[in-house]
């Protein structure tokens, strides 16, 4: 091995350990954002979750869970989601909070999507004549 060669090495270890410095750094910045954050999103989800006709059927105190039952969802397969009001690293990985936040933005889009039909429909309906109507039986 020359002397070269071992010197390219050793830049293309120390670029690598660098790399991962950064890369490590980088990754506790995001960590420490969604630290900050969390608080929020938390009372945002659960306000939303409450609006979105979403039942709090239960809290927790000691461990702060918050547990949240979809009303719309069928009788025998009510779903239930758990919302820590503090951080974890269960949170960090994408778990409870976001599928409660997952959830509400499903039933939103439901609920626009229904709203978007209903004007579609009534705005056609509004077009027809009476003679129309009547064949229609509306």
């Amino acid at each position: 091995m020359t002397r070269e060669t071992a010197k390219e090495n050793q830049m293309t270890r120390e670029t690598a350990k660098e790399k991962r410095e950064r890369e490590e750094a980088e990754r506790l910045s995001e960590k420490e954002a969604a630290i900050l954050a969390y608080p929020q999103r938390f009372r945002a989800a659960v306000s939303a979750a409450l609006t979105e006709n979403f039942e709090l059927s239960g809290i927790n105190v000691e461990s702060g869970e918050y547990f949240l039952i979809d009303r719309d969802s069928p009788r025998g397969s009510r779903e239930t989601f758990t919302a820590y009001d503090t951080f974890s690293e269960a949170d960090y990985r994408g778990c409870s909070l976001a599928d409660l936040e997952d959830a509400i933005q499903h039933k939103k889009e439901q609920r626009e999507e229904a709203q978007r039909k209903y004007e579609f429909r009534r705005a056609t309906l509004a077009k027809l004549t009476k003679e129309e109507r009547e064949a229609l039986g509306v």
